[in-house]
């Protein structure tokens, strides 16, 4: 999740590869067989740091300025860590490598999501739901399209719902609908083994296990969402929910979505369960590997660039999101680095850990609120906490950190989600989370806050 919006993951548009665009995709897999040697084979950190770099710097004038910002910061850490403890550099370097070719499989997964003419006709059956019932629709449509589109799914759905723009004026549920798509991809990052949330607290908290985050992150979504309803319907009460009739052909476009939703899901933890390697690796090869087999599949149907030009736009395409995520996580590990080699750590005492616990979303969503990316926000907290969490406790640092995401997705006027769906639907971006979403985003974060905190009360 970005802090503007990102670019288009259409690749229709592109015929072919010019020389900087094939270097590009060159080092892109370079990045994608390090990323998948790296679980069983001792691959030096510069050799992924340095594609990455290299992708960076010929891809600078494409960057928005927080991005160049995020590698400004990260080329300074690196420069000191060379210079004080190099043995720091290349761990950080091979967590920055791993996370660029995350974001990359993640790129092609949502490129061959957008081409799919079942997802768009799922999509499409939501939004055109009658008025009782569409909010709903929407909010569950959204938070499933987002597994395989992450933030491509807030421009789908808005694009589908500012075509009856004029219609949902008149029945004034322009703001309630916004809402509702902006809701329904906020639940995601708090338990999708997908999202960037996920793969950024496991990859700096790897002590925790999913399955242990998985029913909290299931209970923070199903409370998120079930309460912005009731809000909703609070604000909006209408027409009983009641599902419009749809044909054989759109029931079976939308249970083909679910299907494929079940079976990526399904690969990863089976993979997860089969094997000895963590759940960022397990995610990065299902999701890779199912990406792939659809863009083969749909190159042999016809009518679709060549996987080199989708993969091409993966990487040259995604260049902000890859450097802000990359980036966060290579300060992270060096934060965490530094703090851990330290002769004597800082002592949390036992009565801290609630407070720190309760305060980790609320910093979250603080930092959304200046303009502070969560893939940033996180990896700092993370990096400063570990080292001097008891390792006991883990789970209580790694379930705040999911559940702030998840809520700043929604309560920050400058994520990448909440721009798209405002600009589409003609709304004041800062109008719809302040008020539009203020109560849902102060329940949420009491519910986020006492949780953790009273849980670790009752085990001490």
């Amino acid at each position: 999740m970005s802090n503007s919006v990102p670019p288009s993951n259409t690749v229709s548009d592109l015929t072919g590869l010019n020389c900087a665009q094939g270097l590009c995709t060159f080092l892109g897999l370079v990045l994608l067989i390090s990323a998948l040697l790296m679980p069983f084979l001792p691959i030096p950190g510069v050799i992924p740091g340095g594609a990455l770099c290299l992708i960076a710097l010929m891809n600078v004038p494409r960057m928005r300025l927080s991005a160049r910002i995020i590698a400004l910061v990260v080329v300074i850490f690196g420069l000191f860590t060379l210079t004080s403890n190099s043995a720091h550099l290349d761990p950080a370097l091979q967590r920055a490598g791993f996370l660029a070719a995350f974001l990359v499989s993640l790129g092609l997964l949502s490129s061959a999501a957008e081409r799919c003419k079942d997802v768009r006709k799922a999509a499409t059956v939501v939004a055109s739901q009658p008025q009782g019932s569409r909010y709903l629709f929407v909010t569950l449509g959204t938070h499933i399209l987002s597994v395989f589109l992450n933030f491509g799914a807030a421009s789908l759905m808005g694009s589908l719902l500012s075509r009856r723009l004029d219609e949902l004026r008149q029945q004034k549920s322009v703001l309630q609908l916004t809402l509702a798509l902006l809701r329904g991809f906020a639940a995601m990052p708090m338990w999708s083994p997908l999202a960037l949330s996920m793969i950024i607290t496991l990859s700096m908290v790897p002590e925790v296990s999913y399955l242990d985050i998985l029913p909290w992150g299931l209970l923070g979504g199903a409370i998120y969402i079930t309460t912005g309803y009731f809000i909703s319907r609070g604000i909006r009460a209408g027409a009983s929910v009641q599902a419009g009739k749809s044909s054989v052909d759109e029931r079976a476009a939308i249970l083909k979505v679910l299907l494929r939703v079940c079976g990526l899901v399904g690969a990863t933890f089976g993979l997860y369960l089969a094997t000895d390697l963590q759940l960022p690796a397990c995610v990065f090869y299902a999701s890779l590997a199912f990406s792939m087999t659809w863009i083969l599949v749909q190159y042999c149907s016809g009518g679709v660039p060549a996987p080199t030009v989708t993969f091409s736009h993966a990487v040259n395409g995604g260049i902000n999101e890859i450097v802000m995520v990359s980036g966060a996580g290579f300060l992270g590990v060096v934060i965490a680095q530094s703090i851990g080699a330290l002769e004597v750590l800082p002592q949390l005492l036992p009565g801290m850990l609630p407070l720190i616990a309760a305060s980790i979303p609320v910093l979250m969503v603080l930092g959304g609120l200046i303009a502070l990316n969560p893939i940033v926000t996180a990896s700092v907290l993370l990096g400063l906490l570990h080292p001097v969490w008891p390792q006991e406790q883990m789970l209580w640092l790694a379930v705040p950190t999911i559940l702030g995401w998840g809520i700043t997705a929604s309560s920050s006027p400058f994520t990448a989600n909440v721009l798209i769906a405002t600009r589409l639907m003609g709304l004041s971006s800062a109008t719809t989370v302040y008020r539009g979403n203020g109560v849902l985003t102060l329940l949420s974060l009491g519910v986020a806050c006492v949780v953790p905190a009273l849980s670790l009360i009752l085990l001490q």
